[in-house]
Parts: C-alpha cells; sequence; structure tokens
C-alpha cells in the first residue's frame, strides 16, 4: 500500500494457524478484545460508528480511517494474516521529527497488541508467529523525543526511506517481559541507527519504557 505520508506497517501471521472456523464476528471481536489503549489511539482500532466500523471482505474483515491524525488501515484474514499500516504519531506533532520514545511505545503495543489478538483466537502458545514491522517515508527526518525532557544535542536525520525488522518467534514471547524487552530493543534499534547510528542503550532507555508500557504508563 503506498500512501505519502510517514508510517508504520505491521504484518503478522501464525506459522500454521488459521481462523477458517471462525466466523467474521468472531474475527472482529477478537480485534476488539486485543485493541491496547495504553497510548491513546490504539494500532488497529475497532470502531462501531458509521464509516468507521470493520468491514467484510473476501476471507476477513478490514477498517479505513482517514480522519487527520489517523490515517490507516488494518485488515484480518482468515488465513491468519493480519495487516495494519497507519500514520506516525508524530505527524502531527512535528512532522519534521521521528520521536524514539514514542517509536519505543508503539513497537511494544505492536508486539502485545498481535500477541494478546493471536491468543484469543486459539493459537497456541508455543507456535511462531512471523512479524514484519516497517517504519517509512522517513528519509530527511530528523531524530527526537515526545518526552520534551529527552535532549539531542546533535540533529541526527535519517539517511534511508524505510527500515523493516523482521521476527519469528513463539506466541508466548511476544508478552513475556524479558523476550518483549529484547526484542523491542532489536527494532528499535533497527531504526535508531539510520539516524547516523544513534544507538540508545537497553537497559537506560528501551528497558523502562517497556516495563513503563507494561503497567499502563507511558514515560
Amino acid at each position: 500500500m503506498k500512501v505519502d505520508f510517514s508510517f508504520m506497517e505491521l504484518v503478522a501471521k501464525p506459522a500454521t494457524s488459521n481462523f477458517e472456523s471462525k466466523s467474521l464476528e468472531d474475527l472482529t471481536q477478537a480485534m476488539y478484545r486485543s485493541a491496547i489503549h495504553t497510548f491513546g489511539w490504539p494500532i488497529a482500532p475497532v470502531v462501531f460508528s458509521a464509516g468507521h466500523e470493520p468491514k467484510p471482505i473476501q476471507g476477513g474483515i478490514e477498517a479505513h480511517f482517514k480522519d487527520p491524525g489517523h490515517r490507516e488501515y488494518w485488515s484480518l484474514k482468515r488465513t491468519g494474516e493480519f495487516y495494519f499500516l497507519g500514520e506516525l504519531f508524530e505527524n502531527n506533532r512535528r512532522p519534521t521529527h521521528v520521536f524514539i520514545d514514542t517509536r519505543t511505545n508503539r513497537i511494544t503495543e505492536a508486539f502485545l497488541r498481535i500477541g494478546k489478538l493471536y491468543a484469543l483466537l486459539g493459537v497456541p502458545n508455543g507456535e511462531p508467529i512471523f512479524l514484519m514491522i516497517r517504519h517509512g517515508n522517513i528519509k530527511g527526518k530528523i531524530l527526537g523525543a515526545g518526552n520534551t525532557s529527552r535532549i539531542f544535542p546533535v540533529e541526527r536525520k535519517a539517511n534511508v526511506d524505510e527500515v523493516k525488522s523482521e521476527f519469528a518467534l513463539p506466541l508466548k514471547e511476544m508478552s513475556d517481559t524479558e523476550s518483549l524487552k529484547k526484542n523491542v530493543h532489536k527494532a528499535v534499534i533497527d531504526l535508531s541507527e539510520m539516524f547516523q547510528m544513534f544507538n540508545p542503550d537497553k537497559g537506560s532507555f528501551t528497558d523502562p519504557i517497556v516495563e513503563a508500557f507494561l503497567v499502563g504508563r507511558i514515560i
């Protein structure tokens, strides 16, 4: 899907499970119940209002949002594939920037949201989940932070237009605290290194953000 704004894209699929026996209402309820509201507007929200409610497609469901600040699309197929593309939160706060703390929170949310979704749909804890996280249309963006107490004395610009991280991990590791911290840090490093090789520390930067998110806090 091509868009003209900076975005986060997610593609996920269980290794073997599918949802062919599930009704479209089952898929809708699983999407609704697995949404995580810690950051505010969740990744792949389910909104039951005219023009935004999930709609049936061949073999699954989808939803579009075209409101300013919430331009996004998601789908869930009976084959097991989940897809999401949404504009960055930063686009409406400071469109010249990518906030590395906000990206850490959103990547954390992505793992938890997808893990919860597949657990609700009956995927076994040990089954591998394939997940791709991509940030796009970011070339020339400046690295910054949503928390104004985090200061970047050197201006660092993205040297690439997109960054992709790929994972294959058991479902249980999507939410296990130590596994989550490890995987979030990997995805954050994949992204941050494209900003003139910036390398945030796991113990003092990404881990505290993940730990706070797990108890419902944004820091």
